[in-house]
Protein backbone atom coordinates (compact mmCIF):
# COMPACT_ATOMS: atom_id res chain seq x y z
CA UNK A 1 0.00 0.00 0.00
CA UNK A 2 2.85 2.47 0.72
CA UNK A 3 4.55 1.43 -2.30
CA UNK A 4 1.70 2.28 -4.73
CA UNK A 5 1.57 5.28 -2.59
CA UNK A 6 4.75 6.27 -2.99
CA UNK A 7 4.85 5.45 -6.35
CA UNK A 8 2.22 7.68 -6.99
CA UNK A 9 4.50 10.23 -5.86
CA UNK A 10 7.43 10.22 -7.87
CA UNK A 11 5.83 9.85 -11.17
CA UNK A 12 3.88 13.34 -10.28
CA UNK A 13 7.30 14.41 -9.32
CA UNK A 14 8.53 13.04 -12.64
CA UNK A 15 5.78 14.19 -14.62
CA UNK A 16 5.48 17.64 -13.33
CA UNK A 17 8.67 19.08 -14.78
CA UNK A 18 7.63 17.85 -18.22
CA UNK A 19 4.38 19.56 -17.95
CA UNK A 20 6.10 22.69 -17.14
CA UNK A 21 8.39 22.46 -19.82
CA UNK A 22 5.27 21.56 -22.24
CA UNK A 23 4.14 24.54 -21.45
CA UNK A 24 6.95 26.68 -21.74
CA UNK A 25 7.63 25.31 -25.02
CA UNK A 26 4.24 25.97 -26.38
CA UNK A 27 4.70 29.31 -25.20
CA UNK A 28 8.22 29.99 -26.85
CA UNK A 29 6.79 28.12 -29.91
CA UNK A 30 3.57 30.86 -29.92
CA UNK A 31 6.23 33.46 -29.32
CA UNK A 32 8.46 32.81 -32.46
CA UNK A 33 5.66 32.46 -34.86
CA UNK A 34 4.23 35.48 -33.52
CA UNK A 35 7.75 37.01 -34.26
CA UNK A 36 7.58 35.49 -37.58
CA UNK A 37 4.36 36.41 -38.53
CA UNK A 38 5.13 39.99 -37.02
CA UNK A 39 8.64 40.09 -39.77
CA UNK A 40 5.91 38.52 -42.75
CA UNK A 41 3.71 41.12 -42.08
CA UNK A 42 6.57 43.69 -42.46
CA UNK A 43 7.94 42.42 -45.43
CA UNK A 44 4.21 42.53 -46.91
CA UNK A 45 3.83 46.19 -45.87
CA UNK A 46 7.02 46.74 -47.50
CA UNK A 47 6.62 45.30 -50.56
CA UNK A 48 2.72 46.87 -50.63
CA UNK A 49 4.66 50.60 -49.90
CA UNK A 50 6.97 50.02 -52.88
CA UNK A 51 4.23 48.89 -55.28
CA UNK A 52 1.34 50.91 -53.40
CA UNK A 53 -0.93 51.60 -56.64
CA UNK A 54 -2.58 55.27 -56.46
CA UNK A 55 -5.25 56.50 -54.51
CA UNK A 56 -9.08 56.66 -55.73
CA UNK A 57 -10.43 58.82 -53.80
CA UNK A 58 -14.17 60.12 -54.00
CA UNK A 59 -13.51 63.73 -54.94
CA UNK A 60 -14.32 66.15 -52.22
CA UNK A 61 -17.44 68.60 -52.96
CA UNK A 62 -16.67 72.02 -52.03
CA UNK A 63 -18.05 75.19 -53.99
CA UNK A 64 -14.97 75.58 -55.54
CA UNK A 65 -15.09 72.35 -57.17
CA UNK A 66 -17.69 73.32 -59.17
CA UNK A 67 -14.89 75.43 -61.17
CA UNK A 68 -12.34 73.31 -63.00
CA UNK A 69 -10.11 76.44 -63.53
CA UNK A 70 -7.34 73.74 -63.81
CA UNK A 71 -8.55 71.21 -65.77
CA UNK A 72 -10.33 73.54 -68.74
CA UNK A 73 -11.20 72.14 -72.01
CA UNK A 74 -10.73 75.17 -74.75
CA UNK A 75 -14.10 76.99 -75.61
CA UNK A 76 -14.97 77.74 -79.40
CA UNK A 77 -12.18 80.29 -79.77
CA UNK A 78 -14.36 82.02 -83.18
CA UNK A 79 -16.88 82.15 -80.44
CA UNK A 80 -14.74 83.87 -78.17
CA UNK A 81 -13.69 86.19 -80.51
CA UNK A 82 -16.87 86.95 -81.94
CA UNK A 83 -17.83 88.31 -78.15
CA UNK A 84 -15.49 90.47 -77.59
CA UNK A 85 -15.85 92.34 -80.46
CA UNK A 86 -19.58 92.77 -80.32
CA UNK A 87 -18.97 94.04 -76.61
CA UNK A 88 -16.13 96.40 -77.79
CA UNK A 89 -18.25 97.25 -80.53
CA UNK A 90 -21.21 97.79 -78.37
CA UNK A 91 -19.67 100.93 -76.43
CA UNK A 92 -18.60 102.27 -79.81
CA UNK A 93 -22.50 102.47 -81.36
CA UNK A 94 -23.48 103.31 -78.03
CA UNK A 95 -21.50 106.48 -77.52
CA UNK A 96 -21.84 107.85 -81.28
CA UNK A 97 -25.55 107.28 -81.09
CA UNK A 98 -26.36 108.95 -77.53
CA UNK A 99 -24.14 111.65 -77.94
CA UNK A 100 -27.01 114.19 -78.61
CA UNK A 101 -29.47 112.72 -76.30
CA UNK A 102 -26.94 112.41 -73.57
CA UNK A 103 -25.89 116.29 -74.13
CA UNK A 104 -29.28 117.75 -74.36
CA UNK A 105 -30.74 115.93 -71.09
CA UNK A 106 -27.75 115.77 -69.13
CA UNK A 107 -25.39 118.18 -70.55
CA UNK A 108 -22.74 114.88 -70.59
CA UNK A 109 -21.81 113.47 -73.89
CA UNK A 110 -20.56 110.16 -72.34
CA UNK A 111 -23.56 109.82 -70.20
CA UNK A 112 -24.95 107.00 -71.69
CA UNK A 113 -21.68 105.52 -72.42
CA UNK A 114 -20.49 105.88 -68.89
CA UNK A 115 -23.57 103.90 -67.96
CA UNK A 116 -23.01 101.13 -70.49
CA UNK A 117 -19.66 100.36 -69.66
CA UNK A 118 -20.53 99.94 -65.39
CA UNK A 119 -23.15 97.55 -67.37
CA UNK A 120 -20.47 96.08 -69.36
CA UNK A 121 -18.28 95.07 -66.07
CA UNK A 122 -21.32 93.56 -64.45
CA UNK A 123 -22.18 91.69 -67.32
CA UNK A 124 -18.49 90.93 -67.24
CA UNK A 125 -19.13 89.48 -63.63
CA UNK A 126 -21.78 87.22 -64.76
CA UNK A 127 -19.90 86.09 -67.83
CA UNK A 128 -17.28 85.03 -66.02
CA UNK A 129 -19.25 82.87 -63.19
CA UNK A 130 -21.25 81.92 -66.48
CA UNK A 131 -18.20 80.59 -68.05
CA UNK A 132 -16.64 78.74 -65.15
CA UNK A 133 -19.40 77.58 -63.25
CA UNK A 134 -20.31 73.97 -64.88
CA UNK A 135 -23.47 74.56 -67.05
CA UNK A 136 -25.13 71.49 -65.13
CA UNK A 137 -24.72 72.55 -61.94
CA UNK A 138 -26.49 75.79 -62.89
CA UNK A 139 -29.39 73.57 -64.04
CA UNK A 140 -29.68 72.66 -60.38
CA UNK A 141 -30.58 76.31 -59.48
CA UNK A 142 -33.13 77.46 -62.21
CA UNK A 143 -36.19 76.62 -60.90
CA UNK A 144 -35.26 79.88 -58.28
CA UNK A 145 -33.85 81.92 -61.24
CA UNK A 146 -37.47 81.24 -62.92
CA UNK A 147 -39.30 82.74 -59.57
CA UNK A 148 -36.97 85.23 -58.94
CA UNK A 149 -37.96 86.16 -62.40
CA UNK A 150 -42.09 86.03 -62.22
CA UNK A 151 -41.53 88.22 -59.05
CA UNK A 152 -39.62 90.94 -60.67
CA UNK A 153 -42.32 90.92 -63.58
CA UNK A 154 -44.55 91.24 -61.26
CA UNK A 155 -43.31 93.93 -59.44
CA UNK A 156 -42.63 95.99 -62.63
CA UNK A 157 -46.71 96.50 -62.99
CA UNK A 158 -46.46 98.34 -59.83
CA UNK A 159 -44.06 100.41 -61.66
CA UNK A 160 -44.58 103.82 -63.81
CA UNK A 161 -44.65 103.61 -67.66
CA UNK A 162 -42.11 104.51 -69.70
CA UNK A 163 -42.62 104.85 -73.39
CA UNK A 164 -45.73 103.50 -73.11
CA UNK A 165 -44.64 100.44 -71.46
CA UNK A 166 -44.32 99.22 -67.74
CA UNK A 167 -40.72 96.67 -68.12
CA UNK A 168 -38.35 99.06 -65.94
CA UNK A 169 -37.36 98.50 -61.82
CA UNK A 170 -35.35 101.30 -60.51
CA UNK A 171 -32.32 100.12 -58.69
CA UNK A 172 -30.57 103.11 -57.66
CA UNK A 173 -28.91 104.82 -60.42
CA UNK A 174 -29.33 101.71 -62.41
CA UNK A 175 -32.89 100.22 -64.20
CA UNK A 176 -33.33 96.82 -64.71
CA UNK A 177 -35.97 95.21 -67.32
CA UNK A 178 -36.56 91.97 -65.92
CA UNK A 179 -38.20 90.74 -69.05
CA UNK A 180 -34.87 90.77 -70.75
CA UNK A 181 -33.58 88.61 -67.66
CA UNK A 182 -36.62 86.37 -68.40
CA UNK A 183 -35.41 85.67 -72.04
CA UNK A 184 -31.99 83.99 -70.52
CA UNK A 185 -33.96 82.18 -67.33
CA UNK A 186 -36.98 80.95 -69.19
CA UNK A 187 -34.37 79.21 -71.39
CA UNK A 188 -32.64 77.47 -69.16
CA UNK A 189 -36.14 76.14 -67.06
CA UNK A 190 -37.79 74.97 -70.39
CA UNK A 191 -34.38 73.59 -71.60
CA UNK A 192 -34.02 71.47 -68.25
CA UNK A 193 -37.92 70.37 -68.52
CA UNK A 194 -38.07 69.63 -72.31
CA UNK A 195 -34.22 67.33 -71.69
CA UNK A 196 -35.72 64.98 -69.12
CA UNK A 197 -36.89 61.57 -70.97
CA UNK A 198 -40.43 60.66 -71.00
CA UNK A 199 -42.22 58.19 -72.65
CA UNK A 200 -46.24 57.98 -72.53
CA UNK A 201 -48.48 54.97 -72.79
CA UNK A 202 -51.70 56.79 -73.95
CA UNK A 203 -52.79 60.23 -75.43
CA UNK A 204 -53.97 61.65 -72.12
CA UNK A 205 -50.72 60.74 -69.99
CA UNK A 206 -48.60 63.28 -73.06
CA UNK A 207 -50.71 66.27 -72.52
CA UNK A 208 -50.99 65.66 -68.35
CA UNK A 209 -47.32 65.40 -68.71
CA UNK A 210 -45.73 67.06 -71.53
CA UNK A 211 -47.83 69.58 -72.98
CA UNK A 212 -49.40 71.33 -70.07
CA UNK A 213 -46.54 71.78 -68.04
CA UNK A 214 -44.46 73.41 -71.29
CA UNK A 215 -47.73 75.27 -71.94
CA UNK A 216 -48.34 76.91 -68.38
CA UNK A 217 -44.17 77.45 -68.18
CA UNK A 218 -44.76 79.42 -71.29
CA UNK A 219 -48.02 81.36 -70.22
CA UNK A 220 -47.17 82.62 -66.96
CA UNK A 221 -43.95 84.47 -68.52
CA UNK A 222 -45.32 85.59 -71.48
CA UNK A 223 -48.32 86.83 -69.57
CA UNK A 224 -46.74 88.54 -67.38
CA UNK A 225 -44.84 90.47 -70.04
CA UNK A 226 -47.56 91.23 -71.96
CA UNK A 227 -49.69 93.07 -69.15
CA UNK A 228 -46.07 95.27 -69.06
CA UNK A 229 -46.94 95.99 -72.57
CA UNK A 230 -43.21 94.73 -74.11
CA UNK A 231 -45.32 92.47 -77.31
CA UNK A 232 -41.19 92.63 -78.77
CA UNK A 233 -39.96 90.81 -76.29
CA UNK A 234 -43.52 88.19 -75.79
CA UNK A 235 -43.05 87.30 -79.62
CA UNK A 236 -39.46 86.61 -78.93
CA UNK A 237 -39.86 84.05 -75.39
CA UNK A 238 -42.73 82.21 -77.46
CA UNK A 239 -40.77 82.29 -80.93
CA UNK A 240 -37.51 80.61 -79.06
CA UNK A 241 -40.01 78.34 -76.60
CA UNK A 242 -41.82 76.65 -79.76
CA UNK A 243 -38.05 76.23 -81.76
CA UNK A 244 -37.30 74.42 -78.41
CA UNK A 245 -40.27 72.30 -78.45
CA UNK A 246 -39.76 71.07 -82.13
CA UNK A 247 -36.22 70.32 -81.65
CA UNK A 248 -37.05 68.30 -79.17
CA UNK A 249 -40.43 66.76 -80.70
CA UNK A 250 -39.80 63.26 -82.03
CA UNK A 251 -43.34 61.84 -81.92
CA UNK A 252 -46.76 62.30 -83.47
CA UNK A 253 -47.92 63.83 -80.76
CA UNK A 254 -45.43 66.17 -79.84
CA UNK A 255 -45.78 67.62 -83.66
CA UNK A 256 -49.41 67.82 -82.99
CA UNK A 257 -49.16 69.83 -80.25
CA UNK A 258 -46.29 72.03 -81.76
CA UNK A 259 -48.84 72.63 -84.69
CA UNK A 260 -51.97 74.02 -82.61
CA UNK A 261 -49.12 76.10 -80.64
CA UNK A 262 -48.07 77.67 -83.22
CA UNK A 263 -51.73 78.12 -84.79
CA UNK A 264 -52.37 79.99 -81.54
CA UNK A 265 -49.87 82.12 -81.13
CA UNK A 266 -50.37 83.22 -84.89
CA UNK A 267 -54.04 84.06 -83.62
CA UNK A 268 -53.31 85.41 -80.27
CA UNK A 269 -50.52 87.82 -81.77
CA UNK A 270 -53.20 89.44 -84.06
CA UNK A 271 -55.82 89.59 -81.21
CA UNK A 272 -52.79 91.70 -78.79
CA UNK A 273 -51.98 93.87 -82.03
CA UNK A 274 -55.80 94.89 -82.48
CA UNK A 275 -56.55 95.49 -78.89
CA UNK A 276 -53.73 98.25 -78.42
CA UNK A 277 -54.18 101.76 -80.42
CA UNK A 278 -50.80 102.60 -81.14
CA UNK A 279 -49.57 98.78 -81.89
CA UNK A 280 -52.62 98.87 -84.88
CA UNK A 281 -51.09 101.67 -85.91
CA UNK A 282 -47.85 100.81 -86.44
CA UNK A 283 -49.54 97.32 -88.85
CA UNK A 284 -51.28 100.67 -90.34
CA UNK A 285 -48.07 102.46 -90.95
CA UNK A 286 -46.28 98.94 -92.17
CA UNK A 287 -49.40 97.93 -94.42
CA UNK A 288 -49.30 101.14 -96.03
CA UNK A 289 -45.45 100.86 -97.05
CA UNK A 290 -45.50 97.68 -98.30
CA UNK A 291 -48.75 98.13 -100.45
CA UNK A 292 -48.34 101.81 -101.38
CA UNK A 293 -44.13 102.17 -100.55
CA UNK A 294 -44.83 105.27 -98.72
CA UNK A 295 -45.39 106.08 -95.03
CA UNK A 296 -48.77 107.47 -93.93
CA UNK A 297 -48.90 110.19 -91.50
CA UNK A 298 -44.88 111.46 -91.33
CA UNK A 299 -45.17 113.62 -88.62
CA UNK A 300 -47.68 111.75 -86.43
CA UNK A 301 -47.93 107.79 -86.31
CA UNK A 302 -45.30 107.15 -88.77
CA UNK A 303 -42.89 109.82 -87.78
CA UNK A 304 -40.00 107.26 -86.57
CA UNK A 305 -40.48 105.05 -89.88
CA UNK A 306 -40.10 108.09 -91.59
CA UNK A 307 -36.89 109.02 -90.11
CA UNK A 308 -35.58 105.36 -89.90
CA UNK A 309 -35.91 105.73 -93.88
CA UNK A 310 -34.51 108.64 -94.37
CA UNK A 311 -31.45 107.38 -92.37
CA UNK A 312 -31.37 104.37 -94.52
CA UNK A 313 -31.53 105.92 -97.69
CA UNK A 314 -28.84 108.41 -96.78
CA UNK A 315 -26.42 105.62 -95.90
CA UNK A 316 -26.49 104.79 -99.63
CA UNK A 317 -23.52 101.95 -99.88
CA UNK A 318 -20.71 103.34 -98.11
CA UNK A 319 -22.30 105.68 -95.41
CA UNK A 320 -21.68 108.81 -94.89
CA UNK A 321 -19.24 108.15 -92.15
CA UNK A 322 -18.92 107.49 -88.36
CA UNK A 323 -19.75 110.18 -86.17
CA UNK A 324 -21.59 111.81 -89.47
CA UNK A 325 -25.17 110.84 -88.76
CA UNK A 326 -28.09 113.44 -88.87
CA UNK A 327 -31.23 111.39 -88.29
CA UNK A 328 -29.93 110.54 -84.86
CA UNK A 329 -30.91 113.97 -83.93
CA UNK A 330 -34.64 113.52 -85.41
CA UNK A 331 -34.67 109.79 -83.64
CA UNK A 332 -33.03 111.48 -80.50
CA UNK A 333 -36.76 111.23 -78.92
CA UNK A 334 -37.47 107.33 -79.77
CA UNK A 335 -34.97 104.84 -80.19
CA UNK A 336 -31.69 106.47 -81.84
CA UNK A 337 -29.41 104.63 -79.33
CA UNK A 338 -31.64 101.43 -78.90
CA UNK A 339 -34.95 100.24 -80.74
CA UNK A 340 -33.52 102.00 -84.04
CA UNK A 341 -29.78 101.65 -84.08
CA UNK A 342 -29.00 99.70 -87.11
CA UNK A 343 -30.65 102.22 -88.93
CA UNK A 344 -27.67 104.90 -87.69
CA UNK A 345 -25.46 101.90 -88.63
CA UNK A 346 -26.68 102.14 -92.26
CA UNK A 347 -26.38 105.91 -92.19
CA UNK A 348 -23.21 106.23 -91.37
CA UNK A 349 -21.48 102.98 -92.92
CA UNK A 350 -23.66 102.46 -95.89
CA UNK A 351 -25.32 98.80 -96.91
CA UNK A 352 -22.13 97.33 -96.62
CA UNK A 353 -22.14 98.23 -92.83
CA UNK A 354 -25.50 96.56 -92.16
CA UNK A 355 -24.64 93.55 -94.69
CA UNK A 356 -21.33 93.03 -92.06
CA UNK A 357 -22.92 93.34 -88.75
CA UNK A 358 -25.16 90.73 -90.50
CA UNK A 359 -22.68 88.50 -91.39
CA UNK A 360 -21.42 88.69 -88.02
CA UNK A 361 -24.78 87.76 -85.76
CA UNK A 362 -25.05 84.97 -88.75
CA UNK A 363 -21.54 84.03 -87.57
CA UNK A 364 -22.63 83.70 -84.19
CA UNK A 365 -25.66 81.13 -85.42
CA UNK A 366 -23.34 78.80 -87.16
CA UNK A 367 -21.04 78.67 -84.15
CA UNK A 368 -23.42 78.07 -81.26
CA UNK A 369 -25.12 75.52 -83.96
CA UNK A 370 -22.49 73.90 -84.16
CA UNK A 371 -21.69 73.32 -80.44
CA UNK A 372 -24.75 72.18 -80.47
CA UNK A 373 -24.60 69.32 -82.69
CA UNK A 374 -21.14 68.62 -81.11
CA UNK A 375 -22.63 68.44 -77.47
CA UNK A 376 -23.65 64.77 -76.28
CA UNK A 377 -25.62 66.19 -73.20
CA UNK A 378 -29.33 66.33 -74.25
CA UNK A 379 -29.80 69.46 -71.51
CA UNK A 380 -26.71 71.22 -73.01
CA UNK A 381 -27.92 70.50 -77.20
CA UNK A 382 -31.44 71.75 -75.92
CA UNK A 383 -29.73 75.31 -74.10
CA UNK A 384 -27.47 76.01 -77.04
CA UNK A 385 -30.45 76.06 -79.94
CA UNK A 386 -32.53 78.11 -77.16
CA UNK A 387 -29.68 80.70 -77.03
CA UNK A 388 -28.92 80.85 -80.58
CA UNK A 389 -32.62 80.80 -81.32
CA UNK A 390 -33.45 84.11 -78.79
CA UNK A 391 -29.92 86.13 -80.22
CA UNK A 392 -31.02 85.04 -84.22
CA UNK A 393 -34.40 85.98 -83.62
CA UNK A 394 -34.16 89.44 -81.63
CA UNK A 395 -31.01 90.61 -83.78
CA UNK A 396 -34.29 89.57 -87.11
CA UNK A 397 -36.94 91.18 -85.46
CA UNK A 398 -34.79 94.38 -85.14
CA UNK A 399 -33.24 94.69 -87.86
CA UNK A 400 -36.88 93.57 -89.94
CA UNK A 401 -38.73 96.28 -88.27
CA UNK A 402 -36.05 98.85 -89.56
CA UNK A 403 -36.37 98.13 -93.05
CA UNK A 404 -39.69 97.79 -92.83
CA UNK A 405 -39.84 93.76 -93.46
CA UNK A 406 -42.14 93.33 -90.57
CA UNK A 407 -44.02 96.16 -88.41
CA UNK A 408 -42.16 98.15 -85.73
CA UNK A 409 -41.41 96.56 -82.52
CA UNK A 410 -39.76 97.68 -79.31
CA UNK A 411 -36.42 95.28 -79.31
CA UNK A 412 -32.97 96.39 -79.34
CA UNK A 413 -30.00 94.93 -81.32
CA UNK A 414 -28.08 91.88 -78.96
CA UNK A 415 -24.99 93.88 -77.75
CA UNK A 416 -24.83 96.87 -80.11
CA UNK A 417 -27.97 98.66 -78.72
CA UNK A 418 -27.82 100.85 -75.49
CA UNK A 419 -29.41 99.21 -72.81
CA UNK A 420 -27.63 97.02 -69.39
CA UNK A 421 -30.38 94.52 -69.21
CA UNK A 422 -30.09 93.46 -72.96
CA UNK A 423 -26.78 93.41 -72.36
CA UNK A 424 -26.06 91.74 -69.14
CA UNK A 425 -28.58 89.05 -70.79
CA UNK A 426 -26.76 88.62 -73.75
CA UNK A 427 -23.34 88.48 -72.29
CA UNK A 428 -24.15 85.70 -69.82
CA UNK A 429 -25.41 83.62 -72.13
CA UNK A 430 -22.81 83.91 -74.27
CA UNK A 431 -20.52 82.63 -71.45
CA UNK A 432 -23.41 79.78 -71.20
CA UNK A 433 -23.07 78.65 -74.70
CA UNK A 434 -19.00 78.69 -74.27
CA UNK A 435 -19.24 76.73 -71.20
CA UNK A 436 -21.41 74.36 -73.31
CA UNK A 437 -18.77 74.19 -75.94
CA UNK A 438 -15.86 72.59 -73.45
CA UNK A 439 -17.64 70.03 -73.08
CA UNK A 440 -18.07 69.29 -76.68
CA UNK A 441 -16.33 67.19 -79.69
CA UNK A 442 -13.67 68.43 -81.05
CA UNK A 443 -15.27 69.91 -84.86
CA UNK A 444 -13.98 73.05 -86.75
Amino acid sequence: MKRNIIRKKFKAISQAPKKVKTKVEKFKLRGKTSVNNKAKTKKVKKTLRKNKPQKIDKPKVSFFSHFAFDKLKKPDSPLLILFIVFVVSGLFTVMDTSLVFAKRDFNNVFHFLTLQILWVIIGTICFAGAYFLDYKIIRKFVLLLYIATLILLVATLFTHEINGAKSWLSLGGLTLQPSEIAKLTFVLYISGNLSQKKTWVTTKQFILEDFLPFAILLFLVVAFVLLGKDLGTSIIIVTVALLIYLFKSSTKNEYIAFTGMFIFVILGGAVMILSQGYRSDRVDVWLNLVSKGQVVDPSGKGYQMEQILLALGSGGLKGVGLGESLQKYDLVETTAANDSVIAIIAEEFGFLGVVFVLMLFLFYLYRGLKIASNVTDRYGQIVAIGIVSWIGMQAFLHVSSNVGLTPLTGVPMPFLSYGGSSLVACMTATGILLNISRNAKKGN
